[in-house]
């Protein structure tokens, strides 16, 4: 279904109404989030911070030019605080 006949439940081209169906639309968007989620997973290494290590911050993760290549990552910085969810928070200050 084209998203003027999901709006409007009509055919854009021929005036015929379009009935379609909400739910079908919702399980194909999240089954393609899900493939998709899925995909970017694949590659992720499990790890588990503790207090007191060093990161390195990436500045780039989208595929996006930097002007130098030296620019690719920040300093390490030490992990202050690790959270049940895996994330982590870095001392980038004094």
């Amino acid at each position: 279904a084209t998203p003027g006949q999901a709006i409007f439940g009509r055919d854009m081209l021929f005036d015929i109404p379009y009935l379609c169906n909400w739910s079908e639309i919702g399980r194909r968007r999240q089954q393609l989030v899900d493939r998709s989620n899925a995909r970017e997973n694949k590659k992720r290494v499990p790890y588990d911070y503790t207090v007191g290590q060093k990161a390195m911050i990436i500045k780039a993760t989208d595929g996006s030019h930097l002007p130098k290549p030296e620019d690719v990552h920040e300093d390490p910085y030490e992990v202050t605080q690790v959270f049940t969810n895996g994330t982590v928070r870095l001392q980038r200050g004094a």
